[in-house]
């Protein structure tokens, strides 16, 4: 037996997908978080670079700040700064400090990636909503939507970690999408996201999940750096990029949002044979 979203029986078909932000559909390469990290050090007196803000490791924001003050390099700039090392008290400090440098600089991150106005426009001619997950707060995310839409991008719900207990990889957005949307069951949504905590998250919503290999966070190349670097070494990162996304288990993988409606087909087939994530 199968059951349209709305809960009738029918011929199931993909009903919603639920697109990440930074990295995903906007901001290429997903810099945003770096520049937030260097603007919240800098007011420490401690400059850091762009490389050594890139794809920070940590999944909240005081595990990056730690990441960052156990680099040797930067305890050095910051005893020099300091006169002593970095304490727990400093980092709760940069952490309350962080959201506001976020909201701050993420208005001139908000530009759409190439192909994601005209794949949301063909998902909305065939019917499919656009529900949307930010990795931030509501205070950063609603200067990143109002930014964003300026550019022609505006999904059809937001959800943020205002929003939910836990965020990423836990479910809870996605779960929250969908019920703003009022599209169910979970199998018949798709998540596309740039990390692999957020393809995780679609997994464990029971979504097909999606991984957007080259413009996001996990590769972490400006369309700049990207083209600037010597392809051997460009195309080395990419795969092993795309190896990681496939090994936590996304259904696809795709260089970048562009590439999204032959996946929603193959989706869209396998939905057809009784087929679910």
């Amino acid at each position: 037996m199968s059951f349209t979203a709305d809960g009738r029986r029918g011929d199931l078909r993909i009903r919603a997908v639920v697109l990440d932000w930074l990295g995903t559909t906007v901001d290429f390469g997903a810099s945003a978080p770096g520049a937030a990290l260097a603007e919240v050090f800098k007011a420490e007196g401690v400059p850091l670079s762009a490389g050594e803000t890139r794809n920070v490791p940590g999944r909240s924001v005081r595990e990056q700040l730690w990441a960052l003050v156990g680099n040797p390099s930067i305890a050095e700039r910051w005893r020099r700064a300091h006169s002593r090392d970095c304490s727990e008290a400093d980092v709760a400090r940069m952490a309350d400090a962080h959201s506001a440098a976020l909201a701050a600089c993420i208005p001139n991150h908000a530009e759409p990636i190439p192909g994601v106005i005209d794949v949301v426009r063909a998902l909305r001619v065939q019917g499919i909503k656009i529900g949307s997950t930010a990795d931030f707060d509501a205070s950063v995310a609603e200067k990143l939507v109002a930014a964003a839409e300026t550019r022609g991008y505006r999904p059809d719900c937001i959800v943020t970690l205002s929003d939910v207990p836990e965020g990423r990889p836990a479910p809870w957005m996605c779960f929250e999408c969908a019920r703003r949307l009022n599209v169910y069951p979970t199998f018949v949504m798709i998540k596309a996201d740039d990390t692999l905590e957020g393809i995780e998250e679609g997994l464990h919503a029971g979504m097909w999940s999606v991984g957007v290999a080259a413009t996001g966070r996990d590769l972490g190349l400006s369309p700049r750096e990207a083209i600037g670097m010597a392809r051997a070494d460009f195309d080395r990162r990419l795969k092993d990029t795309r190896a990681r996304m496939r090994a936590v288990g996304a259904h696809f993988v795709i260089d970048s949002l562009a590439e999204f409606l032959p996946c929603l087909e193959a989706i869209q087939q396998r939905l057809a044979l009784g087929q679910k994530p």
